[in-house]
């Protein structure tokens, strides 16, 4: 059973409506200012005893002991 495309409701309508309301909506998309890409953070190279006594502490820090 094949079943129907999941559309917003004014998909629904007019054709001409269908075709106004997709011009107005990309004209919006066109208008919203674009984000910043973020640059990527700094690889550190952390050695497995930094990562072993990371974690040690977070399991104490979850405990409530320091």
């Amino acid at each position: 059973m094949k079943w129907p495309v999941i559309a917003e409701r004014w998909m629904y309508r007019d054709p001409q409506e269908i075709t106004d309301a997709l011009i107005n909506r990309s004209a919006r998309l066109e208008r919203r200012p674009s984000s910043p890409i973020a640059a990527p953070a700094a690889c550190t190279n952390r050695d497995r005893y930094y990562r072993q006594a990371r974690r040690l502490h977070v399991k104490q820090a979850m405990k409530g002991v320091r």
